[in-house]
Formats: C-alpha cells, structure tokens, sequence
C-alpha cells in the first residue's frame, strides 16, 4: 500500500471539512448584501456570477408526517421478516485523529 496516499487523503479531507465549514458560514453573509440591494440582485467576478435563487422549503401536514412514520415501520418489518433484501460493497471510511492534528507524514 502507498502511505503517501493515505496521507494525501486524510490531508484533503481535512481541509475540505475545513472548507465546507467556511462556505456554510459566507453563504448567508453573502446572500444578506446581495438582499440588502435587491431580491434579484446579480454580482460578477472574475470566477463567475452570483444570483439569488429561490429554493422552496416544504411543510408538510401531519398526515404526511404520520404517512412517513407509517413507511418507516413497515420498511422495519420488511428488514426484520426478510422480506428486504441487501447487499454490501466495499466503502472508504476515514475518521480524523482525536487529538484533530494533522495525520503524521
């Protein structure tokens, strides 16, 4: 095996955490100014465009609610008579060091 891989991985996964963290904190900066001057407000960079889209956000009633609880027991049953079936395939999993220092070189 190629320690220098596993390293390299665990470097990058690190830093795209690391990444995502500070995105998921600009985003709703950002999308503040861009409101703050219009809902359809455009900004230009040098990387490409910003605009404001709208997502819908759903809510349900409780009847979905209680229709999704409903599937969810029944799924359970399957899994438990056999009725589900399944199958494994192998999947990297990486898990940072406890100390959260940067893996050893």
């Amino acid at each position: 095996m190629n320690k220098e891989q596993f390293i390299e991985y665990a470097k990058l996964k690190v830093e795209a955490s690391a990444i995502k963290e500070r995105l998921d904190a600009l985003a709703p900066i950002l999308l503040d100014q861009m409101l703050a001057v219009a809902e359809d407000a455009k900004v230009e960079t040098t990387f490409g465009t910003y605009n404001i889209a709208k997502v819908k956000d759903w809510t349900y009633p409780d009847y979905v609610t209680l229709a999704e609880q409903e599937f969810k027991a029944v799924e359970l049953r399957a899994r438990q008579t056999g009725d589900a079936t399944w199958t494994e395939k192998p999947s990297l999993r990486f898990r940072t060091a406890r100390n959260g220092g940067a893996p050893d070189e």
